[in-house]
């Protein structure tokens, strides 16, 4: 049996319809299986299930959580997925940068001399080696599938995880000793030795404050000799 509605409630009714129909139209234009059925004013049977659909069409017409943005690939995210993504950038990027400011004040050396400008200084005329300190941006409207956005968002969330720095770190010191290997040969054992007895720490604040930690391939053999020379008269290896 159908309860009594005032014109305010049809009219109100109508207008919620009109809202869900609206919305579920816009679903199904981004692939999204989420409907909800309108209620016709012939198929109101109390003031409460009145009431619950006006709650529950508020809610996903209005709601954070139905909220859906597509970008220019045709990649769907809701409003709070997009949102909690540039949260987690956030806080990797100040992560970063309490990171980097640790560091940023010392001098850096040029074998084992200083320079007279700082690691800071050193960020600021572009050195590469500072890459890993740059603030993290997530740009939605550039990712083009959304396995490139979970991807995304995962990757964030490892960067946040417990052990990824020393994880980090352990790599950057596993790099410079391949390095090392492949670019200096046998010439090189001094110093492999030498970097394997530091800690992984011990080796990133080398390589952030030393330009004698640069290992790039050397065709000439007498320029690969005066470097393992160079780099073991800087950590007294001879």
């Amino acid at each position: 049996m159908a309860v009594r509605l005032t014109q305010k409630d049809k009219d109100k009714l109508r207008r919620i319809n009109q809202n869900v129909r609206r919305k579920n139209k816009q679903m199904d234009n981004y692939g999204i299986d989420i409907y909800v059925s309108t209620l016709p004013i012939s198929k109101v049977t109390s003031r409460k299930q009145l009431n619950d659909y006006f709650d529950r069409a508020r809610t996903y017409t209005r709601g954070y959580a139905y909220k859906y943005k597509k970008n220019q690939y045709d990649v769907v995210a809701t409003y709070s997925e997009i949102a909690k993504a540039k949260r987690l950038a956030r806080e990797v990027s100040e992560n970063r940068a309490k990171r980097f400011m640790k560091i940023a004040p010392k001098e850096f050396k040029s074998y084992g001399k200083g320079t007279g400008s700082s690691i800071m200084q050193r960020k600021l005329m572009g050195d590469d080696r500072y890459s890993m300190y740059d603030p993290v941006k997530f740009n939605f409207k550039t990712l083009r599938n959304r396995e490139q956005f979970e991807s995304r968002v995962e990757n964030l969330y490892k960067q946040l995880s417990p052990g990824y720095i020393d994880k980090k770190n352990k790599t950057l010191k596993d790099n410079i000793i391949k390095a090392i290997k492949r670019n200096w040969g046998k010439s090189g054992r001094n110093a492999r030795r030498w970097i394997n007895k530091l800690s992984p720490e011990e080796v990133v604040d080398k390589f952030m404050s030393e330009d004698v930690f640069d290992f790039s391939y050397i065709y000439d053999d007498n320029s690969i000799a005066r470097q393992v020379e160079k780099f073991e008269a800087t950590f007294n290896l001879v």
